[in-house]
């Protein structure tokens, strides 16, 4: 915004001109009929279509500072894809199961936090979490890889 705050409703001609004034629902892309991606699962895996939100971490400056031992005993020590139970049941995924999320920018791989806190077709991974032992290739790329894409 020209003030640098977040707003809900947009005052401005050019905003009103585009319709985006205030925000409105739009469906997930279908990017395999938009741009001719190949579909996921149709190798018989299960796949869910969500929204991606990656919100930066308060207690971190870039990568740094999140993988130190005090930071990971906060959680669950290591890269984590919020999901809502609807999504984590429609592709057979459990709390802490290791889940892909890939896009046209690539994969990443971490495990999931099954959580009735995330909305159906929501998932959130917090940005630039780049810890990388432990997390198991992609089987998409066959690369290791945190959220830095």
């Amino acid at each position: 915004t020209l003030t640098g705050r977040q707003h809900f409703f947009l005052d401005h001609d050019w905003m009103h001109e585009l319709g985006e004034a205030l925000p409105i629902y739009r469906p997930p892309l279908d990017m395999n009929r938009l741009f001719g991606e190949p579909r996921l699962g149709s190798d018989g895996q299960r796949e869910v279509t969500v929204r991606y939100l990656t919100p930066h971490n308060k207690w971190s400056i870039h990568s740094e500072y999140q993988d130190n031992l005090f930071m990971l005993s906060l959680s669950r020590g290591g890269q984590v894809i919020w999901m809502a139970p609807q999504d984590a049941e429609a592709i057979g995924v459990l709390d802490n199961d290791w889940v892909e999320a890939v896009n046209r920018n690539g994969v990443v791989v971490a495990r999931a936090v099954v959580s009735h806190r995330m909305p159906e077709g929501t998932v959130y991974m917090h940005h630039a979490q780049e810890r990388t032992v432990a997390v198991p290739k992609t089987e998409a790329t066959g690369k290791r890889g945190g959220t830095h894409n």
